[in-house]
């Protein structure tokens, strides 16, 4: 299937790097073998860190866009140990 990212683009502000992080969390972790992931042309979509993807198998990712981490790695998902979610 052809997945579009439907994150919020061209927003540099906190809260919308938080979300775009928690829907491409969400979208990776939902990609099925077959899967195309489409990231728009001419869009720029921030994020924190913590982005993972687990297990992927025969799926293809297309950046047509761009993502951009926030620098700002203090508000970064931390883990047990308490070192940022890279």
């Amino acid at each position: 299937a052809i997945i579009k990212y439907n994150g919020i683009p061209n927003d540099k502000s906190l809260p919308t790097a938080w979300k775009n992080g928690a829907l491409l969390n969400l979208t990776l972790a939902n990609l099925k073998s077959g899967d195309e992931l489409y990231f728009a042309a001419n869009t720029t979509y921030y994020l924190v860190g913590g982005i993972t993807a687990w297990k992927l198998r025969n799926v293809v990712l297309h950046f047509d866009g761009t993502l951009i981490f926030t620098n700002n790695v203090d508000t970064w998902p931390r883990g047990p140990n308490g070192r940022v979610l890279e």
